[in-house]
């Protein structure tokens, strides 16, 4: 089953962010910014982690939502940092 992504939704990766102010100390090889049709493309992946890096409020008010992305809160990266496979692809997303 394919996840959809609204069309109106502007994704903004996360990445910079959340490498040089969330994670430091964390190694981080390549960073990337990736468009809508890209991801798209790339959503029945297995080795694909989305990651809504909205605080809680934000994220709850939303109508705008990527299907099967996981919300993590981007105050407690610490909490969350380790649960995920560090050779997945890891999107991290805010709108």
């Amino acid at each position: 089953m394919r996840r959809y992504i609204p069309p109106l939704l502007n994704i903004s990766l996360l990445f910079s962010f959340v490498v040089f102010i969330l994670l430091p100390g964390c190694a981080v090889f390549e960073l990337h910014k990736i468009s809508v049709n890209d991801l798209n493309k790339q959503l029945d992946s297995t080795e694909l982690v989305i990651l809504d890096v909205r605080p809680a409020s934000d994220w709850q008010k939303s109508e705008f939502k990527i299907r099967g992305a996981i919300h993590e809160d981007p105050f407690h990266v610490a909490s969350w940092a380790d649960k995920y496979p560090r050779d997945s692809k890891i999107i991290l997303y805010c709108a």
